[in-house]
């Protein structure tokens, strides 16, 4: 510093070095005890594996792999509760309806479970299930090609946690491709689960 400079300037000097170095010390522990590293991946369990029963028009993900053994469990005592719907094509005339009814997707999963449902059961565990019929788009065989005629969507949920999520496009509808996804949905938590 200059020989002669003004107090305030030498106090205001010293605080911004340490406004600076307070700073620095303070993102520097953020980051390194409570920031994510962006090149690290996230560590997945390495139990969690995906049955080969699902093709490459699947999607799989498992959101809390904690609570596998507990909603196994659950499942093979009856506590569970099985939520299904339809959701409808918003610009063609819909047939879901008529190709299968949801007691009957119900029952697909039943059986895939092996157990019979318990009556009010105080915790359970949720399958929410979806049948979702795309709208179809005749303007060209290429498209044609591409198309599926639907998909279905599940989420296995233990005390409004979602545990695992499986969505699985079909190209034709087959009830008995239908009884395999749900199967398959059903093995996989159970698989995990050990």
């Amino acid at each position: 510093m200059k020989k002669g400079a003004r107090p305030s300037q030498i106090i205001n000097n010293f605080f911004t070095f340490g406004t600076i170095v307070m700073i620095s010390i303070v993102i520097t522990l953020y980051s390194k005890y409570f920031g994510q590293n962006q090149n690290e991946p996230l560590p997945l369990p390495s139990k969690l594996k995906v049955l080969a029963c699902f093709d490459e028009n699947s999607k799989v993900r498992f959101t809390n792999s904690t609570l596998l053994q507990e909603a196994s469990k659950a499942l093979s005592k009856g506590f569970y509760k099985i939520d299904g719907g339809y959701i409808k094509p918003l610009n063609a005339k819909s047939y879901i309806q008529e190709y299968i009814s949801l007691d009957e997707l119900d029952s697909f999963f039943i059986e895939s479970i092996k157990t019979a449902k318990a009556k009010n059961p105080a915790k359970y565990i949720t399958i929410k299930y979806e049948v979702i019929e795309n709208d179809k788009n005749d303007t060209t065989l290429e498209e044609k090609k591409k198309f599926n005629f639907g998909a279905l969507q599940t989420s296995i949920r233990l005390n409004g946690k979602e545990i695992l999520w499986v969505f699985t496009d079909f190209r034709f509808f087959d009830k008995i491709e239908l009884r395999k996804i749900t199967d398959c949905t059903i093995r996989t938590l159970k698989a995990n689960a050990n």
